[in-house]
């Protein structure tokens, strides 16, 4: 423990509070590992990465582990009741998400398939409709076509109406992560699920495509874990 401060200290950037520098470290020990097992033992990372596999337990643990210390900050902190709740949420979903929704523990017995696509995980409700369009689109080119403008034109003039109230809200919540120091926590989240989940829905089959996956996943969740320790240390307050 004494040498891993005094790594962070060695370490230290200016301007980075001690929970921005351990995630860096964080993520530069999972990089070096993911690269380190591809070049010299690419059995070893398939292995990890796998269904029910090392990493995929570590982000479902630190996501469990993340929505059992926001609840206890809900309790705790007398200000950000309402974030910590929310963070709690997110982090329960993530979890269940990650354990498919006790798919494999329970051995399939109460989910359902739509159009050929087992609903353990939120993703693969995109996958559904992805599905669909694919399908439908060979044979009902036009109708599906017609459908799907259709669809676009609501949802742009939903978005047109509402969307100073959207504005808005994004402004706002922009503002409070950057007064609280946890944005660029959110920007790592939300870069690391954009790309893992486009790999898994469009079945991006890239080298080691599956250990991609999960690493970015295991990052975002450390990120989440980053975000939630920082407000609950008050780093914004120096």
């Amino acid at each position: 423990m004494h040498s891993f401060l005094a790594g962070l200290k060695v370490a230290r950037v200016k301007g980075l509070n001690l929970t921005q520098r351990s995630y860096g470290l964080y993520v530069f020990v999972l990089a070096a590992i993911f690269f380190g097992l591809l070049m010299s033992n690419s059995l070893i990372l398939l292995n990890i990465s796998g269904e029910d596999g090392l990493i995929e337990n570590a982000t479902a643990g630190i996501l469990l582990g993340s929505a059992c210390l926001s609840i206890s900050q809900f309790f705790i902190k007398s200000s950000d009741k309402k974030v910590f709740l929310t963070l709690s949420v997110l982090g329960l979903i993530g979890f269940l998400d990650e354990v498919s929704f006790g798919d494999r523990a329970f051995k399939g017995m109460y989910f359902f398939r739509v159009h050929g696509v087992k609903i353990d995980g939120i993703h693969d409700v995109a996958e559904v409709f992805a599905n669909l369009i694919k399908t439908n689109i060979v044979y009902h080119a036009l109708e599906t076509l017609g459908v799907l403008a259709v669809v676009f034109v609501i949802l742009i003039c939903a978005f047109a109406k509402r969307a100073p109230l959207v504005k808005n809200c994004t402004r706002k919540i922009f503002a409070y992560c950057s007064s609280k120091q946890i944005l660029g926590y959110w920007l790592v989240i939300f870069l690391c699920i954009l790309v893992s989940q486009s790999i898994d829905i469009f079945r991006i089959k890239i080298f080691s495509y599956q250990a991609i996956e999960e690493f970015l996943e295991l990052i975002a969740a450390g990120g989440f874990m980053a975000c939630v320790i920082s407000l609950a240390r008050g780093d914004a307050r120096g």
